[in-house]
């Protein structure tokens, strides 16, 4: 379950709630989310699948659906796509991958594509001291946008961890905490946008 709220307003929220379900040497997994604001709300929903093609290598792939409501008229707007990732593990310290997300169709409202245009994704992680992740990555959408971001993670004991990063477009800071309580987690953190300002998230895990 995941709670965001934008603009610290009550106006504008972020609700989700993901299910994952081990399958042979797989995993299957659903999301929901609802956003936006009053008179305007988009509902989106994920449905993925991702297994292990190899000790080292893992692939997955899923599909997005989209719908925007206003007052009077519940589907406003529908849309769909997919997406296809692989990630690779080199050694024992160094994880690397990429997905790219494709749409697929918008089948309503103003019939413009907007934020469905084809997403590329690259990343790479290593871990030292046996405690510490740092993390690197890349976005692109052709034609778009170009957009780096890395982030640093550390386990302090037993049950707690901290996080922090930054994305350079727009210019974000970040950082985290996260405290596992045996099957529950429960990680609170905050971003700062330069554009937009400060946005806190609440996440609670249970694992069963």
């Amino acid at each position: 379950m995941h709670h965001q709220m934008p603009f610290v307003t009550t106006e504008v929220s972020v609700s989700s709630l993901a299910v994952q379900f081990p399958v042979s040497r797989g995993a299957f997994g659903v999301s929901f989310s609802g956003y936006g604001i009053r008179g305007l709300r988009y509902s989106t929903a994920w449905i993925a699948y991702g297994t292990e093609l190899h000790p080292d290598v893992s692939a997955g792939a899923g599909i997005h659906f989209r719908a925007a409501s206003i007052p009077g008229e519940v589907f406003y707007r529908l849309g769909a796509g997919c997406a296809l990732g692989i990630q690779f593990r080199i050694g024992n310290e160094i994880m690397a991958g990429a997905h790219v997300m494709l749409p697929v169709c918008w089948s309503s409202g103003s019939g413009k594509r907007g934020n469905g245009d084809m997403t590329i994704a690259a990343g790479i992680s290593r871990t030292f001291f046996q405690s510490a992740t740092l993390y690197a990555e890349l976005h692109i959408r052709p034609g778009d946008f170009i957009r780096t971001g890395a982030g640093l993670e550390a386990t302090v004991g037993e049950c707690v961890r901290l996080s922090m990063g930054f994305r350079h477009s727009p210019l974000t800071l970040a950082c985290g905490a996260e405290v596992r309580l045996r099957s529950w987690t429960m990680q609170i953190a905050g971003e700062y946008v330069l554009d937009t300002g400060n946005t806190p998230y609440a996440t609670l895990v249970y694992t069963f």
